[in-house]
């Protein structure tokens, strides 16, 4: 399991944001979910409902499901100014 960002519904506001979903905050593999505003909440406590993960993370999936279990080598250049400016926003460090 990973980190990423994700499309997230807030429980309590009901707005869409951009939330970051945090592998291993409440324990091994129990994620928690940070909000812009700084809120935390744990998956397991509170039904979030998400939208499908944007760009690159989407693709990386595909990627890794088609050769799984194959060896290869991934050259990645930076992510682009607005990934960045997303990435930057949830508090993802690259």
């Amino acid at each position: 399991m990973s980190s990423y960002c994700q499309m997230t519904q807030h429980p309590t506001t009901k707005k869409w944001e951009m939330a970051s979903w945090m592998d291993d905050f409440f324990g091994i593999h129990l994620y928690g979910v940070r909000f812009k505003s700084g809120e935390i909440f744990n998956p397991q406590d509170w039904i979030l409902k998400t939208k499908e993960k944007f760009g690159a993370l989407k693709d990386i999936e595909k990627f890794n499901k088609k050769f799984k279990g194959r060896r290869f080598t991934v050259v990645c250049k930076a992510p682009s100014k607005s990934i960045q400016r997303r990435l930057k926003a949830s508090e993802i460090k690259w």
